[in-house]
């Protein structure tokens, strides 16, 4: 998987780690969801700073984005996961499988866009050959 490796902080590796080993694993989908509220909490802290920590989730998705990170659909498409997670914590929701592919296609892609494309295009550039023709001016 992506989160695989050195480049997504271990906090958000290994809750996700134990989002597809064990709770989908046991068809637990209500703790799922718990979980993926909780690593784009992490994401979000992460990238934002520990002031995030202190902050509502709107404010922080709200900071996410003026940080660059999501562009407005992305902030539409965060903020109703977040919802999906207070309704699994607080209004006891359990997503059925194809709501939790949902929740976790997008989640996979909030994270890939957060630590890994932006890395992968760094180093791409670093092998893409440079115009000549902008070089002389």
């Amino acid at each position: 998987m992506w989160w695989e490796g050195p480049r997504v902080p271990v906090s958000i590796y290994i809750l996700m780690d134990q989002i597809y080993s064990a709770a989908l694993k046991e068809g637990a989908y209500w703790l799922a969801v718990m979980g993926i509220r909780g690593v784009l909490d992490l994401t979000m802290i992460e990238k934002i700073g520990e002031i995030g920590d202190r902050r509502s989730f709107k404010e922080k998705v709200d900071a996410f984005q003026e940080a660059g990170y999501l562009s407005i659909r992305q902030a539409l498409n965060l903020n109703i996961l977040i919802e999906a997670g207070h309704a699994a914590v607080h209004r006891q929701w359990a997503p059925s499988p194809c709501e939790i592919a949902t929740l976790l296609d997008i989640t996979n892609s909030i994270i890939e866009t957060t630590y890994l494309h932006e890395m992968r295009a760094r180093d791409l550039e670093s092998n893409v050959p440079e115009d000549p023709l902008q070089k002389r001016t």
